[in-house]
């Protein structure tokens, strides 16, 4: 992806109707299809700009994974430094961490 795509998802996915009902589809798939105990361990692969640290942040410890340092960067902008610079088929964690 370029960084002029990068910059219209940072710009309005926190309003934008697509991305706000895209949202609402993970909590629900969640709700109905994650364990009930809470704090959950989450792996945001490809974490684009970051925003599921926003929306999951009630269910439990978050922690993100992209190859791109242009959107480790937009995650750095919204303040979430819990990103591993990695490949999605070679994470950097122990079986069954996430």
């Amino acid at each position: 992806m370029n960084t002029a795509e990068f910059d219209r998802m940072f710009a309005i996915e926190e309003t934008h109707w697509w991305y706000r009902g895209r949202r609402e589809l993970v909590r629900d798939s969640l709700r109905r299809h994650a364990p009930p105990a809470r704090p959950l361990q989450v792996l945001d692969v490809a974490c684009a700009t970051g925003m599921s640290f926003r929306f999951l942040s009630d269910i439990g410890q978050i922690r993100g994974v992209d190859i791109s340092d242009e959107t480790i960067r937009y995650c750095a902008m919204r303040g979430i430094d819990r990103i591993v610079k990695a490949d999605a088929m070679k994470l950097p964690f122990a079986a069954a961490s996430y």
